[in-house]
């Protein structure tokens, strides 16, 4: 994406999400779809033909060409990436907060579909539909963002990110804490999980946009692969964690991420300052 300007950085950012987004949730369908029509064999022939073609179009694409003085081992681009973003206090701050906050809702991830499942005794189907409703959530917002430019409010876009993740959270409390009907259930869980797809669209675009538009070229790519790294080693840790947590107390747990991310918000709020020109 570096050589993509900034003035169309930002409705890059949400339409490669929203493309990301309808692949994956099309993929499975339409191989179910070639699965139950097509033989192994068929199916075997045209996948190593779509690979072929492919590489074919691959080579009729005009990339620009980067030739580095020196190749720098993988240890040695972490350590300047790392050392890059420990000058940079106020992108270290948003970085931080970022997984932290990824690795706080995990505890949604984890939990709900034991609850939804063990507690609520909801079907597979209906959690397929809470599931969906995530997805869902996700796209209709990428969508929106490719025709809304947000580069001018961006803390704003993360602030209310973090406020919507909060909502959730209370709003899981409050389904064990009271008795509902199951099918209200099922609407509840369906509109959490709608919020919590609108939510992290709306926490990445911002920030992937200031990743791109802050971080100096020449430790772009260093900077987005530690960030990578970084979510990908808290994502077990988290599901770990609560995975060992919730045997205790789903409504504690849940009361005490969202008490947590109280004051994520008032630190990200105060000491944060997002701004691209």
């Amino acid at each position: 994406m570096k050589y993509i300007s900034g003035d169309s950085l930002e409705q890059f950012i949400p339409i490669r999400q929203m493309y990301k987004i309808g692949m994956n949730f099309l993929g499975p369908i339409l191989g179910g779809m070639l699965i139950a029509f097509f033989t192994i064999e068929n199916l075997a022939f045209f996948n190593a033909f779509t690979e072929a073609l492919t590489i074919i179009l691959l080579f009729y694409i005009s990339l620009k060409k980067v030739i580095e003085a020196e190749e720098a081992s993988l240890y040695q681009s972490f350590k300047e990436g790392w050392r890059y973003t420990l000058r940079q206090s106020n992108l270290l701050r948003f970085m931080i907060i970022s997984c932290i906050l990824n690795f706080l809702m995990n505890s949604v991830v984890v939990g709900v579909p034991v609850a939804a499942i063990h507690y609520f005794k909801l079907s597979s189907k209906q959690f397929g539909l809470i599931e969906g409703a995530f997805t869902l959530g996700m796209f209709v917002l990428s969508l929106v963002l490719s025709l809304i430019p947000i580069s001018k409010n961006l803390k704003r876009s993360f602030q209310i990110s973090i406020l919507m993740q909060l909502g959730i959270l209370i709003s899981l409390s409050l389904m064990f804490i009271g008795d509902f009907h199951a099918i209200y259930t099922l609407i509840l869980m369906i509109c959490i999980y709608f919020v919590m797809g609108l939510s992290v669209t709306l926490a990445s675009v911002p920030y992937s946009i200031y990743l791109q538009n802050s971080v100096e070229e020449s430790y772009k790519g260093r900077v987005l692969s530690l960030n990578e790294m970084l979510v990908q080693s808290l994502m077990p840790l988290s599901f770990l964690s609560f995975g060992f947590l919730f045997h205790f107390s789903m409504v504690c747990i849940f009361i005490s991420v969202a008490t947590l991310m109280c004051f994520i918000f008032i630190y990200f709020s105060r000491c944060v300052k997002l701004s691209v020109e």
